[in-house]
């Protein structure tokens, strides 16, 4: 039987490193995949999943639990990528790689005849250009909302904003990538 996470945060905090072994061992895999949906850069992954890890150990007595501990990590981790990529001074999907899950699977998707899968791949293309050309603050928000699907507020939470910005924001970004794609339209 599997201890929830609340068990395993109570002997953490007691000491028991081996509980926080199993909760990264139950979250790696998405922590590694969300760092890496925001920096595109695979080697940076594991040194920024580590120090993730690392942070949220060396806080854990700080935990209050107002929300659930992956919300808490995940934050953790957003803002470690978005602090790495403000120090690399970019912020960008990048269009040659096949590793960001949604295009990936966007790709696997054949449509019969040639011409339809070369137009279908010009698509993507096109749309990762468009992501890519967004301000990074409108940017990080859409990527939150419809590539990792978080709530409002737990953009709002983990981005440390009101909803009403986070909203704001959504619809700004969604507004700029509608004008950027119209002309593919």
């Amino acid at each position: 039987m599997q201890k929830s996470d609340d068990v395993l945060l109570e002997e953490t905090k007691k000491g028991n490193k081996k509980s926080f072994e199993l909760l990264i061992i139950k979250y790696e895999k998405q922590i590694f995949n969300l760092i890496f949906n925001f920096t595109k850069e695979r080697d940076i992954v594991p040194e920024l999943a580590q120090e993730t890890f690392l942070k949220a150990f060396r806080s854990i007595k700080s935990f209050k639990g107002n929300s659930s501990f992956y919300t808490w990590l995940r934050r953790i981790a957003i803002n470690n990528s978005i602090n790495y990529l403000h120090a690399r001074n970019h912020f960008s999907l990048d269009s040659e790689s096949d590793e960001n899950n949604f295009f990936r699977n966007l790709s696997d998707n054949k449509f019969g005849t040639p011409e339809n899968n070369i137009l279908f791949e010009e698509t993507i293309f096109v749309v990762r250009e468009a992501l890519d050309s967004l301000p990074e603050r409108l940017r990080a928000i859409l990527l939150l909302r419809e590539f990792e699907d978080m709530s409002y507020e737990e953009i709002a939470e983990i981005l440390q904003c009101p909803v009403g910005t986070v909203r704001s924001r959504l619809f700004h970004a969604r507004r700029l990538l509608k004008e950027k794609l119209e002309p593919f339209m």
